[in-house]
């Protein structure tokens, strides 16, 4: 859909706006709707027009932020409960939750995982 007012398409400027407020934790439909001064329903509907509902979509990319920061090794010192305010969640157990749904494990048993095969990697790359 094209935003006439803007000149750009609706999807990338919506995105956009988004990325760059994930870590807001009361980033919202609402407040997305405000932002680009549509109503929430005009929101829900070109959200609808793709399939996927707003707080979902928000919700992906946030689980998406975190996973990438839980397998970062420079952010290993990090605690996890902090990557998930990070990005926005404002509930430790609630994104521990969320995660294990998306990716089956808890986050802290998927950084020691990925640490591990990242210690593996570079112990065969040694061996080489």
């Amino acid at each position: 859909m094209r935003d006439p007012q803007r000149g750009h398409s609706w999807r990338g400027a919506r995105q956009s706006y988004i990325e760059r407020h994930l870590g807001d934790a009361r980033l919202s439909p609402q407040s997305i709707a405000v932002a680009h001064h549509i109503s929430p329903r005009q929101l829900y509907k070109l959200f609808a027009e793709e399939h996927q509902p707003v707080a979902e979509w928000i919700r992906t990319r946030r689980l998406q932020r975190c996973r990438h920061d839980l397998a970062d090794p420079t952010l290993a010192a990090r605690p996890v409960a902090a990557i998930a305010a990070r990005w926005g969640f404002a509930s430790a157990t609630h994104f521990n939750r969320l995660f294990k749904h998306a990716y089956g494990m808890p986050p802290g048993q998927y950084r020691l995982m990925h640490a591990q095969h990242t210690a593996a990697r570079h112990l065969l790359l040694l061996l080489v």
